[in-house]
Order: C-alpha cells, then sequence, then structure tokens
C-alpha cells in the first residue's frame, strides 16, 4: 500500500474511532530557478508542484499551503516571472479541481527576490502586491488580514482535525522592523485559542541545531512570550544542503524552526516540497520532503536525516 493509501485509511479509522483527523500542511520553498530558467529549472517544475498538491489534496487532508518566499528571481522588472508564478500558485485556487469552493487556502511570505530597489533607494514590491495583493484575498474567509496598506505582511487562519490555527506571513527585512513584530504579536495575542506558526524568508541557518538568522532570532525574541506559538519556518539560505532545524523553549513552551532550501539543487531545486503531517492525537508533526519530479515523474522523497524527521508538539496548550 503506498503512503497515501495508508494515509487515508488511518485517517478513517481515526474518524470512526471520534479520534482528531491526521491532516497535512505542504511548505514550498524558494522558486525563483523555476519560473527565470536559472540553474537549468523551469516554470514546469512548480507547475508540477502545485499540480500534486491539489491531485494529492483529499489524499492527505491538505489543509493550507504556505510559500516561503522568493516566488521569482528579479523583483519588479520581470513580468514574465510573475505569471509563471500566478499561473502555478492560481492552481490552488481551481474550485473544480481542488473540491473547495474557495480552493485550497494559502498564504505567501515575501522574498528578498520578490522586492526591487527604487530609485530613492527603497525597496519595492509592487508586482508582489499586483499579482498576491490585498484584493485577491480579501474576500477569502481564511484571509485574516495585513499590516499597513499593502499585503507585504499577512495572516490566514485555517483548520486540520479539531485544531484551528493562525499563522503570519512575515516579509524579508534587511533591517529591524519594531512595528511589524508588534503587529505580529497583536496577531498571536488576539487569536490565543489557535496554534500559531510564523512563515518568513530567512527564519534560520541550515544545520541542527541551525543559528537563528538576524530576522528570525528578532521574531522568535518578539514573540516567544505568546504560549500558542509552537513553529517558525523559513528557506533563503541554500548552501549545505539548504536543511536544518532547531528547538528553542521559553516559559515551557517549545518552539519548533525549520529551514528547507533546494535551489542550489539540479533543475533549479528538483521540486523539494516539505509535506508536514500533523498527528494531534500522537502529539506529532511528521516532516517528509517530496519531489513531483524525480524519478521520472513518479515522485520521490529524501531519506536523509535532515530530511524525514518527527516533532514532538503539544496540542493541548491553547485548549
Amino acid at each position: 500500500m503506498s503512503i497515501y493509501g495508508k494515509t487515508a485509511v488511518l485517517a478513517l479509522v481515526a474518524a470512526s474511532c471520534g479520534a482528531a483527523e491526521d491532516f497535512t500542511i505542504i511548505v514550498v520553498p524558494d522558486t525563483q530557478n523555476y519560473v527565470s530558467y536559472m540553474n537549468d529549472g523551469m516554470p514546469e517544475t512548480f507547475t508540477a508542484q502545485t499540480q500534486w498538491i491539489v491531485q494529492n489534496r483529499e489524499t492527505l487532508n491538505i489543509v493550507f499551503v504556505t510559500h516561503l518566499g522568493d516566488l521569482v528571481a528579479r523583483g519588479d522588472s520581470s513580468e514574465a516571472e510573475w505569471l509563471a508564478a500566478e499561473h502555478s500558485m492560481g492552481l490552488l485556487e481551481d474550485p473544480a479541481t481542488t473540491g473547495m469552493s474557495e480552493g485550497i487556502p494559502y498564504g505567501v511570505a515575501l522574498g528578498n527576490h520578490d522586492q526591487s530597489r527604487g530609485e530613492d533607494g527603497e525597496w519595492t514590491t509592487i508586482e508582489y502586491n499586483s499579482r498576491f495583493g490585498v484584493d485577491r484575498f480579501a474576500d477569502r474567509s481564511y484571509y485574516g488580514g495585513h499590516y499597513g496598506g499593502d499585503n507585504d505582511n499577512n495572516f490566514e487562519l485555517f483548520s486540520g482535525g479539531d485544531q484551528d490555527f493562525v499563522i503570519v506571513h512575515l516579509e524579508y527585512a534587511r533591517e529591524p522592523t519594531p512595528e511589524v513584530l508588534a503587529w505580529a504579536d497583536s496577531v498571536l495575542s488576539a487569536h490565543a485559542d489557535r496554534y500559531a506558526l510564523i512563515s518568513t524568508h530567512h527564519m534560520i541557518n541550515p544545520g541542527n541545531p541551525g543559528e537563528f538568522g538576524r530576522q528570525g532570532a528578532e521574531i522568535y525574541e518578539a514573540l516567544k512570550a505568546n504560549p500558542n506559538l509552537f513553529m517558525l519556518l523559513g528557506a533563503h539560505v541554500p548552501r549545505d544542503g539548504g536543511e536544518g532545524r532547531r528547538i528553542d523553549t521559553f516559559d515551557g513552551n517549545t518552539v519548533h524552526s525549520l529551514i528547507s532550501n533546494y535551489q542550489a539543487y539540479e533543475n533549479g531545486g528538483d521540486g523539494w516540497l516539505r509535506v508536514m503531517q500533523f498527528s494531534p492525537d500522537r502529539g506529532s508533526v511528521s516532516v517528509r520532503t517530496y519531489s513531483p519530479t524525480i524519478n521520472d515523474g513518479a515522485g520521490g522523497y529524501l531519506s536523509r536525516e535532515s530530511s524525514e524527521f518527527e516533532l514532538i508538539v503539544n496540542f493541548s496548550r491553547v485548549r
């Protein structure tokens, strides 16, 4: 029996026993090489990723998709790259193929390659907000809101099993942003009855334990007092295999931080995705790394320790 069939059977058994269903969150790392044809990447690989998510939505009980930023390579200067990114991510929104009226809930973090340096020295996000701005999400029930006048920082609300979640997507920041972090803190506080994740482009560096990046350290310090915070996600750094994790504890609350970035791999990143299966009744999150384009289209998993592991999560903290 395939892993997908086994997962479906377990979900049915859990439902019949009154237990919480297992569910899955998909993490999409940097896709800039695919849309820009860099490092032998192709837009078709990005499309294969989101097609696979749609095709396995029911089997894996996929409840949310988060993109870690760097949708594109050239910021505001390449409309073609944005069109390719918009096409691939747009597959998640089709009610006909997803079987969901609003499509599969998703959010996008703003990466450094999604930004451009303006003539005044300020960083712009014109194309990002044109393609993935407030107007695209405002009418969707899972969209929680944004900071300021654009969608550079945003949050979403979703549920899986009998658990409710809030996820905040924070822009890549070259300088400290206390106002944005204060806003993020207020979002977590206002949704204290939901488990909280943070998705940003650069959270930690590869390794186990991986060191916090400058922004990652600021995010953790600003938000660690929220007892519902349990996971921080990032990408950006391709060196040393582009994978890593760390565990931090504050006032008895454990926070898992993960990095996944495959842009230095062959074919622009080989289509690798993070598949995170949540099992609330077992108090665990099983993390696997999967590509729909490996093995002549049959798909494959990375089996090394940094690519496949299990996290222990306390799913009783907000009850």
